[in-house]
């Protein structure tokens, strides 16, 4: 794992729900509109341990994943 989604996840969510398809040099899967994320912030590794875990929910039936 190299991040921990700690405050937010709605964002995260709203961010997959954009639609994606062939646009630019991309083939496929990518955003129709640019997501543009204004904020981030890097926490010390220690400074997390009390965030709670968030667990991923199963994709929906109608939910084009990212190849990994």
């Amino acid at each position: 794992m190299f991040g921990r989604i700690v405050q937010g996840m709605d964002v995260i969510d709203h961010i997959g729900e954009t639609p994606t398809g062939s646009i630019g040099p991309f083939k496929s899967d990518a955003p129709l509109k640019p997501v543009i994320i204004e904020k981030m912030e890097m926490v010390a590794a220690g400074a997390t341990s009390s965030a709670p875990v968030i667990t991923p929910l199963p994709p929906r039936q109608d939910t084009i994943l990212s190849p990994k």
